[in-house]
């Protein structure tokens, strides 16, 4: 019998061409205005552990900030494209929506990297904590709400559960996504940002319903010289991604999480909180500093 090789030489041309296929290449052309600017991925010295920080948070003041913010953390639905040709229907993935309030207006926002390209987006609108016991709760349990069977049939059986999205903002460079339907129930009032520039966090928290609607101390810190090939993105060690806030201790939004670290485990790459801000800036229609110049 012969190899595959062997074969692939011996065949005709035609043959090979029909046997041999290749992904598609899209040719995307970025504008430097477009591009986050270095001092969008410094992280805040009021963030970081060097900074002068004041006293720790009393528990009345963190239980007030986590009934603020459990109302503003929702859960999102993305059937992502089948993987091959030896996967029939798509993969239906999970992740977190936040709702901020920016300039006056209130938007859900998310990490746009993993609902860009979806086929379809959901809101799940009586989605609920996997774990009541935080203490208990593993990172795995994410892992355990990726499904690779036909997803629409989760949707189809509970239309009134799921309410259709649509991405009407996206900046690709800072990888944020604004979410919109035709229709939102009531919203709520959506978190504010936390100002980096005026403000001292005690403590930063993450938080996730699929660790338990609890608080999670987080740290932030940047990458090191080994991790130049990340990007601009920050580190954390909060297990929670795709689009999962970390908040101040007054329930401010202090970033989101975007991906896992690509080699450890621990860690998570969140969006720069100075990223978020232009980006949120650019989804209400506001020009950068530089161009009020102009």
């Amino acid at each position: 019998m012969l190899s595959t090789l062997a074969w692939l030489i011996m065949a005709p041309t035609s043959v090979r061409a029909q046997e041999l296929k290749f992904e598609s290449l899209k040719e995307q052309r970025i504008r430097v205005g477009d591009l986050p600017k270095a001092e969008e991925s410094i992280i805040p010295s009021q963030l970081s552990n060097k900074a002068a920080l004041p006293r720790l948070p009393k528990f009345e003041t963190l239980n007030r900030a986590q009934k603020k913010v459990v109302p503003n953390v929702v859960e999102i639905l993305a059937i992502q494209k089948p993987i091959g040709s030896l996967q029939r229907h798509g993969t239906l993935v999970r992740g977190h929506g936040v709702w901020v309030k920016h300039d006056g207006k209130v938007m859900l926002i998310s990490a746009g990297h993993w609902l860009n390209e979806a086929v379809a987006i959901y809101l799940d609108l009586e989605s609920k904590s996997e774990s009541a016991n935080p203490l208990s709760a593993k990172k795995e349990s994410f892992e355990k709400r990726k499904y690779d069977r036909n997803p629409m049939k989760l949707i189809e059986k509970n239309p009134d559960r799921y309410l259709k999205l649509t991405t009407s903002f996206y900046d690709r460079n800072r990888n944020l996504a604004v979410l919109d339907a035709k229709k939102f129930p009531k919203k709520p009032e959506g978190l504010v940002l936390f100002d980096i520039e005026n403000e001292l966090a005690s403590r930063i928290y993450g938080l996730s319903p699929f660790l338990g609607n609890v608080f999670v101390e987080a740290l932030i810190f940047p990458p090191s010289e080994k991790d130049i090939y990340i990007g601009y993105y920050l580190q954390t060690n909060f297990a929670g991604i795709l689009g999962a806030p970390l908040v101040s201790s007054e329930g401010k939004l202090v970033s989101i999480s975007a991906y896992p670290h690509p080699t450890k485990t621990n860690l998570s790459l969140i969006i720069p909180p100075l990223a978020l801000r232009v980006a949120l800036d650019r989804a209400v229609g506001k020009k950068p500093k530089d161009d009020k110049k102009k």
